[in-house]
């Protein structure tokens, strides 16, 4: 015998009042256990779309705290090495002094600037962004800065300590005006004892910063982000 539809029976005359109503019952419980079927698989897939994205954010939690333990582990080697290194003599600058003071430095040549120590600065930060080292705030190496951090950094690099944030840097060593920048001068942004960012003069009209977690360390243009103003520490 074929099978008969339920709109089969609803359209037949023949059938009874309490068939029909009967059928309707059975129709209205099917389409409420299919409505009842349906609820609990939307609610199994969005269980588990929640379990799926607690497990992704527990693994990039877990992510953050062991680079930011390296981050720790990385500094404390870099503090050790500082506390190691030898100290900047200031013994050729008092002879100077003195010999300046007594008129006798005209019978010695010039003595030009300890441009080694300034390529070495510089050296340090072109390496940093030819690494494609990253932003991060408050980090201090060695994969990963933020502008006052990485500065920090390559000074420390050849022996000489300075302040950890901008502001307190952009006071260090004589204001330069940025028409005398050398290489290995301290650019800033903001006012001296303010400044909000700092990098290095690379030279060629160029320098290298820590700028933002989208651009990391990188080399800019001045005419990309003019300072307001420089320090010079060597």
């Amino acid at each position: 015998m074929p099978a008969i539809s339920l709109r089969e029976v609803l359209n037949d005359p023949e059938v009874p009042d309490s068939a029909l109503t009967m059928a309707l019952r059975y129709q209205q419980q099917a389409e409420k256990e299919q409505s009842a079927t349906l609820a609990a698989k939307h609610a199994k897939t969005e269980a588990e779309r929640k379990a799926a994205e607690a497990r992704a954010r527990e693994g990039r939690a877990a992510q953050l705290q062991q680079t930011a333990e390296a981050q720790a582990r990385a500094a404390a080697r870099t503090t050790k090495a500082h506390n190691a290194a030898p100290k900047t003599s200031t013994t050729q600058p008092k002879k100077a002094f003195e010999a300046r003071s007594t008129g006798a430095e005209s019978a010695k040549p010039v003595v030009a600037p300890n441009r080694s120590t300034a390529e070495r600065v510089v050296a340090f930060m072109q390496a940093s962004a030819a690494r494609g080292d990253s932003y991060v705030m408050g980090a201090s190496g060695p994969y990963a800065w933020d502008c006052s951090g990485l500065v920090r950094g390559a000074y420390a690099s050849v022996g000489i300590s300075l302040p950890r944030v901008a502001a307190a840097q952009s006071t260090v060593g004589t204001q330069v005006s940025l028409n005398n920048l050398r290489p290995g001068d301290i650019l800033y942004w903001g006012s001296a004892g303010n400044a909000y960012h700092v990098a290095v003069y690379v030279g060629n009209g160029e320098f290298v910063g820590a700028q933002n977690p989208k651009t990391g360390v990188a080399k800019q243009s001045m005419k990309w982000s003019p300072p307001t103003g420089a320090v010079r520490v060597l």
